[in-house]
């Protein structure tokens, strides 16, 4: 049975429950389950990663959303939505920070470009602009 306090601790294995649409945190040791977070625009989890920050991010596929979620609290913020995203299945993050996503739809990979500072909500463009997360997507 899962709990609704959100938590994860090092070692928990993360599952996106694209059913329940719910991000779910287990304990190994114990096969505890915790819901880390559900709701909000969280539709699909189908790929999950973990920044250097320790925030949880997901491609949220029916929702074409990449989310950041707090994994103490469970607040969901929008990374990237729309333009390039299609039904995002998958994602990695480079050692920069940026979000490589797999398309579903189209069969295509798209990098979210990171500025520097974390959690500023700013992305910088190739010429130098500074833009919103949700206006920066580059096909590679």
């Amino acid at each position: 049975t899962a709990q609704t306090t959100p938590a994860v601790k090092p070692g928990d294995i993360l599952v996106g429950n694209n059913v329940a649409n719910t991000i779910v945190s287990i304990d190994p040791s114990t096969g505890a389950q915790t819901i880390v977070s559900s709701g909000g625009t969280l539709c699909t989890p189908e790929g999950l990663a973990v920044d250097s920050g320790g925030r949880i991010v997901v491609a949220s596929a029916c929702s074409n959303e990449i989310l950041s979620i707090d994994p103490s609290t469970g607040t969901q913020s929008v990374i990237s939505s729309g333009g390039s995203l299609s039904y995002p299945v998958g994602l990695g993050i480079e050692a920069n920070g940026n979000i490589i996503v797999a398309n579903y739809t189209g069969n295509t990979i798209v990098r979210v470009e990171d500025d520097g500072p974390a959690d500023d909500g700013t992305w910088t463009d190739d010429d130098g602009t500074v833009t919103t997360a949700e206006e920066k997507i580059t096909v590679s």
